[in-house]
Parts: structure tokens; C-alpha cells; sequence
């Protein structure tokens, strides 16, 4: 017989005096969406009855007049680091719980007042500016892993925060300049060197770039056969909804398994995911887009 599950949800604030960790037990919404090809990614978090502290700590500092404030350069941005965290805990003690979602807080605004005091968490992934010119020619005659660390560089990365891992690591590129002209582009423009064998992203403040084999590894296929509603084809491939799954991650091989719809029956790589959490309602859920196999 299969033993129940309780639904674990966190989500952690490295302030400057210490962490504030809010859990389940708090009334939580969270939608966070991930996506292979975006140099940033978004959550919005709802939370209620917060302590006065801590929500005026949130309140004071992340309004949208200082987010104006930041974006035209008038005041030094708060780098408040934050990470959600989402699975099951089981009968037999098994913890599932796996961190979903780390970047930065960027907005808090109140959205409910008393007597039950809500506030919105808006948050995004490590501050990639999409539209920044690229103001710095690439190195010339270079290995291919160092042009790797060049482009996490122009996008902010640092060294710890870029994974390569690639036969082409030792290559050299004699003439790397290309038509790039903008920092969200630089994913793309590192996959057409070695083009389809070689796969860039972004995923948790990360910035990956790996044979495509290393990415899409056969053993860690994760099947989708318990969907909410019926999954679909859409221009990209296919999408569906199932409930929240740690084992779900970007740029994974997925196996669809629908019995509504059999036709959708196949291999995809995960594109993008949207999660829909919850700790006091019914969803808790996570939306895949996915695509065909190269």
C-alpha cells in the first residue's frame, strides 16, 4: 500500500542578521517559473502573517520606488539572497525536499491588510540585464572553456558559478567574434561553436554549458504519467501538468506517458517549468514544456 506523503515547502531568507526561514505552516503561494533559455527567471511569493519585523524589514527596503530608484542607478541595489525549497516527506521519514529556486529579492509590496496582513515577494534569478551591449571583444585564440568563463563574466557570473564540462574544453578558438551584441545572448551564441553537440543554460544562478549527452543521461529519465487535466501539444512540443516533482529538473530527458491523450507518448527534454505551491490549498503543482529530442 502506498504510504502518504506531506507536503514540505520552505522558503529561506539570508538576511544580515541571520536567516529567517518561513515553512509550511505559514499560508504560502508560490509560482516560480524556470526556463532553459531565459538569462533570468522570476518567483512571486504571497505570504500572510509574517512577524512585524521581519515584514517591515521587507516592506522598507524593497519598494517599488526603490526598485525604480536602483534601476536608474540613484541608490546602491540590496542583494537579499533567497531559496525556495519544495517536496514530501513520507510516512517512513524519506525527505524529497530539494531546493527549486534560489535568486534575489527585487520587490515587496502589500497586497491584503488586516487582520490577516499579506504581503507579495517578488524575487528573481542572478541579475543577468538581457539587453546590456556586450563592451568587451572576446579573447582571441583562446581555449573553448576559457571563452566560457569570458561569457559568464560579461553575464555577471563568477568563476564558482559556471559549470564547463565539455570534450571541446581544449579546443582553440582562433576568432570568436560574432554578430552578439547582447548579454542574454551569450548561451546561444556559445551553442553555435559546437552546435548540437554542446548545450548552454542557465538554471539556479548556474550558468551550464555541457555535451549533450552529459545533459540528457538516459539513467536519470524522469516518467510523467500522473497528469492533472489532459497534456497537450503546443508549438514547441508538448506540455502538461502534474503534481510537484523534485526529480523534475531543466534540461532533463522526460517520458511522457499520458493515457488520455497516448498520442503524446514519447522522449522530451524539458524546457521550462512553471510551479503553482501552495501550503494551505489544493495545488501544488508543476506545468512542463517540453521539446523533442534533437
Amino acid at each position: 500500500m502506498t504510504s502518504l506523503r506531506k507536503r514540505k515547502l520552505k522558503v529561506t531568507f539570508h538576511m544580515p542578521g541571520g536567516d529567517v526561514i518561513v515553512d509550511e505552516s505559514f499560508n504560502l503561494r508560490i509560482h516560480a517559473r524556470k526556463d532553459c533559455l531565459s538569462s533570468q527567471n522570476d518567483a512571486t511569493i504571497d505570504l500572510t502573517n509574517l512577524t512585524q519585523q521581519f515584514r517591515q524589514e521587507l516592506l522598507s527596503q524593497f519598494t517599488a520606488f526603490n526598485r525604480r530608484k536602483t534601476a536608474s542607478n540613484q541608490i546602491t541595489p540590496v542583494y537579499l539572497d533567497m531559496e525556495i525549497a519544495a517536496g514530501y516527506l513520507s510516512d517512513d521519514g524519506t525527505d524529497t525536499t530539494s531546493t527549486i529556486y534560489h535568486g534575489q529579492v527585487v520587490e515587496c509590496g502589500l497586497v491584503q491588510g488586516p487582520p490577516n496582513i499579506t504581503i507579495r515577494i517578488k524575487c528573481y534569478t542572478h541579475q543577468v540585464n538581457k539587453v546590456a551591449f556586450i563592451d568587451q571583444p572576446p579573447p582571441y585564440n583562446t581555449t573553448f572553456k576559457e571563452l566560457v568563463l569570458w561569457a559568464g563574466g560579461v553575464m555577471g557570473f563568477d568563476e564558482a558559478h559556471i559549470k564547463c564540462d565539455t570534450k571541446y574544453d581544449g579546443n582553440i578558438v582562433s576568432n570568436a567574434a560574432r554578430s552578439t551584441a547582447m548579454a542574454g545572448d551569450l548561451p546561444l551564441y556559445l551553442e553555435q561553436f559546437y552546435r548540437p553537440d554542446v548545450a548552454a543554460f542557465i538554471d539556479d544562478n548556474f550558468l551550464i554549458v555541457k555535451d549533450r549527452y552529459k545533459v540528457l543521461n538516459p539513467s536519470d529519465t524522469v516518467t510523467l504519467n500522473e497528469f492533472i487535466g489532459i497534456p497537450c501539444w503546443n508549438e514547441w512540443g508538448a506540455e502538461g501538468t502534474v503534481f510537484m516533482d523534485p526529480a523534475i529538473k531543466l534540461a532533463q530527458a522526460a517520458n511522457f506517458v499520458p493515457t488520455q491523450n497516448p498520442s503524446l507518448n514519447g522522449v522530451y527534454v524539458v524546457m521550462s517549468i512553471d510551479y503553482e505551491l501552495t501550503s494551505r490549498d489544493a495545488p501544488f503543482y508543476c506545468h512542463v514544456n517540453a521539446s523533442p529530442a534533437a
